[in-house]
């Protein structure tokens, strides 16, 4: 099977093969691991699978919880994240995770 919808291809293969243009493999080997590098799917005319982008920008943010391939992985990321950030207020509630950054600004968490 060869596709470039890279969110379907978790459910549908166990390893995958990044082509460039010509042929030329730049990367093999379960999408788990292959998926772990946005940059490089970019560079191969791929776009990357939106979870692998949004972890990887939480990453960036200093907000490390791997990069999950469904939205169920995902989801229990998140759930065992704000689990252990409301346990450390002692209060077992977050209030708002997230504020809406202003033109110009980055949204901090």
């Amino acid at each position: 099977m060869a596709t470039h919808d890279v969110n379907v291809v978790p459910a549908m293969a166990d390893r995958v093969y990044v082509l460039l243009r010509g042929g030329e493999i730049v990367a093999q080997g379960p999408p788990r691991d292959v998926f772990q590098d946005p940059g490089m799917l970019r560079r191969s005319n791929i776009e990357p699978p939106v979870l692998a982008e949004l972890f990887q920008r939480l990453e960036e943010q200093g907000i490390a919880l791997g990069r999950p391939l469904t939205v169920e992985e995902a989801a229990r990321a998140i759930a065992a994240w704000t689990s252990k950030r409301a346990a450390g207020r002692g209060t077992g509630e977050l209030g708002p995770l997230f504020q809406p950054a202003r033109p110009g600004e980055v949204a901090e968490a």
